[in-house]
């Protein structure tokens, strides 16, 4: 999961549905911004959704290559190859958000992150010390969180072990949704049990 070295083209990247709800025009003008100083950075959107038509019109406004950002749809398994690309993983969300899988996943994978403050991202995100965070549909606010993980190489390590520490001691890790589940059953066969032990349930 280690991130690659500075001194390099850096990636990054996003896997969300082409939707209005999930923030991607924003991302577009932020990297538009993030072009002027950092001419070398890449941005790869991975999905598919009724808003790509649009949303390749909206980069070719902006001066960005959309057929070389929208890279379509991946199977499942090929999760973990798409996200150790990425230097920085971003969801630039704008509502409509629970708890983004993909989100999840990406701390999952040690990434440092760049998120929006939408549902439930910022019981995932702790502010500068598992990733960062923005206000919704504000695209300066995205190019500048984004800029400072470019320029500093020591930040995104940094952000990106608290990402996957904090996804190790949350309840998203198969250890702790195996014991969810255990916890589920240990009660239902102690209830069960208990109403065995009880002459009117065992007439019923």
């Amino acid at each position: 999961l280690a991130l690659r070295p500075p001194g390099r083209d850096l990636t990054l990247i996003t896997a969300a549905r082409l939707a209005p709800y999930k923030g991607l025009d924003y991302l577009l003008e932020a990297f538009a911004q993030l072009r002027v100083a950092h001419p070398d950075v890449h941005l790869k959107i991975y999905g598919d959704g009724p808003l790509r038509v649009e949303l390749l019109s909206h980069a070719q406004r902006l001066g960005l290559d959309g057929d070389a950002i929208f890279v379509g749809t991946f199977e499942r398994d090929a999760l973990t190859e798409v996200l150790l690309q990425a230097d920085i993983f971003v969801l630039p969300s704008a509502g409509r958000e629970a708890l983004p899988a993909a989100l999840i996943e990406a701390l999952a994978h040690g990434r440092p992150i760049v998120a929006t403050t939408v549902g439930g991202v910022p019981d995932l995100i702790d502010e500068g010390v598992s990733g960062l965070l923005c206000a919704p549909a504000d695209a300066t606010c995205l190019a500048r969180k984004l800029s400072s993980l470019i320029e500093d190489f020591a930040l995104r390590v940094r952000l990106g072990q608290a990402a996957r520490q904090a996804y190790e001691a949350g309840p998203f890790h198969a250890d702790a949704v195996c014991e969810q589940h255990l916890s589920v059953y240990r009660a239902t066969l102690q209830l069960a049990q208990e109403r065995a032990g009880t002459p009117g349930e065992r007439e019923r």
